[in-house]
């Protein structure tokens, strides 16, 4: 176990895709990035900011990867984020945590959340 608090945990993935590859998960169970909302925005930010604060602790000066696959490209049904340290091992893990085969930065998973709720007060 690389951290763990009482919203995510951290460690690291036993299948290596990159220079370094960590997992930060949600303690509670979460399928998919389909079923978040406004209540887990907070939790995303915390995986955002550990699983950064980590990379850079072991691997200063690196650079850095951040995202969720989602449906149907997710390999498990419990929410993971991917921290990786580039480079990639092979062509096919580039590609595999590229916006072109359905991983999305939580960044945008934040974004998006955020625009689905405001959406949802206007039309209310």
């Amino acid at each position: 176990m690389i951290y763990q608090d009482e919203l995510i945990s951290i460690f690291k993935d036993i299948k290596e895709d990159a220079k370094f590859h960590m997992l930060a998960v949600p303690n509670e169970h979460i399928r998919n990035i389909n079923f978040l909302g406004l209540e887990h925005v907070e939790m995303i930010q915390r995986m955002i900011e550990i699983g950064l604060m980590k990379l850079k602790e072991m691997f200063p000066g690196e650079k850095y990867a951040f995202g969720f696959h989602y449906p149907p490209r997710n390999s498990i049904d419990h929410l993971h984020m991917h921290c990786l340290v580039k480079p990639f091992k092979k062509f096919k893990s580039k590609m595999s945590y590229s916006k072109y085969f359905w991983f999305i930065s939580p960044e945008e998973v934040v974004r998006k959340i955020l625009d689905e709720n405001n959406h949802k007060s206007k039309s209310s």
